[in-house]
């Protein structure tokens, strides 16, 4: 049967503008027969089509939904179908980023190749997403760290480096403190972290373990605590967005109702209008 030629396409993105994560895709039915040898963690998806990927020489057929792990250093090389070709969407992780995002820092080990576990693929597909068109934020810092630890963990073997840790619960609580005195301002990840002597990937961890939210999350809900407040002294939502550090008012709006399960704040304000008629 003769080969159909599929056109191929490439693609590499740097979606935190350093080479500490990139966004790799490749489709087509071409096949180069070169082995690589990485030197970052990868992990990538199927998203059309189906081939053979060879590692450890052992050859894995993969298919669209599926996902393949490679740690650094495996000596890799993949095989589309002929016929068909594919399209995969891969996420590189440099290895000393990738190991910086456990608390303690830790040497990850993938303990499969390939993959159709579903709950890696959501994971995988939420993460892309985000990287697909980051912006630097507070809030999708915290996503994006989150996102890529439960990824990682999804098919690999943890193991944290040995080394002295910190009180969990005190460097937890210099973290609210700060955010609590500072809820009103605009502060990045990196300035929270500092005021723990933590790696903000290690802050983050610790946080979401101890109080169950992200450290964003702690601070929107004392914003719109404030807000409910606020709105209930009769001041306008616009008064209301710039006293808590909004940009305008439809972001104070929009933020509200994300956080407040669909809650309106003009809704409260109303309530609030009413009651204080009735008094």
């Amino acid at each position: 049967m003769a080969k159909k030629n599929i056109r191929a396409t490439y693609y590499s993105k740097e979606p935190l503008g350093n080479d500490n994560i990139q966004l790799v895709g490749w489709s087509g039915n071409h096949w180069d027969n070169i082995s690589y040898f990485p030197k970052n963690y990868q992990i990538g998806y199927v998203a059309k089509g189906n081939g053979i990927f060879f590692a450890n020489h052992e050859e894995f057929p993969i298919t669209a939904g599926e996902l393949f792990f490679i740690h650094p250093g495996r000596v890799h090389n993949g095989k589309p179908d002929e016929a068909v070709g594919w399209c995969v969407d891969t996420i590189a992780i440099k290895a000393n980023f990738a190991e910086q995002l456990f608390s303690p820092p830790a040497k990850i080990s993938f303990s499969t190749f390939v993959t159709g576990d579903k709950t890696a693929a959501s994971l995988f597909l939420k993460t892309f997403s985000l990287l697909e068109n980051f912006e630097q934020s507070f809030e999708n810092e915290s996503k994006l760290y989150l996102l890529l630890q439960d990824l990682l963990k999804a098919k690999a073997t943890v193991e944290p480096e040995q080394n002295n840790r910190r009180n969990i619960t005190d460097a937890v609580n210099r973290a609210i403190r700060f955010i609590e005195s500072n809820y009103k301002q605009s502060f990045s990840l990196d300035e929270l972290a500092a005021q723990c002597f933590l790696s903000k990937f290690h802050l983050l961890r610790l946080f979401k373990n101890q109080t169950g939210l992200t450290p964003y999350t702690y601070q929107i809900q004392l914003r719109l605590n404030e807000a409910r407040r606020l709105i209930f002294q009769n001041n306008s939502l616009t008064e209301v967005a710039y006293e808590l550090g909004f940009a305008d008012q439809a972001h104070f709006t929009n933020t509200f109702k994300k956080y407040a399960n669909g809650a309106n704040p003009s809704d409260l304000l109303k309530t609030a209008i009413s009651f204080n008629f009735q008094e």
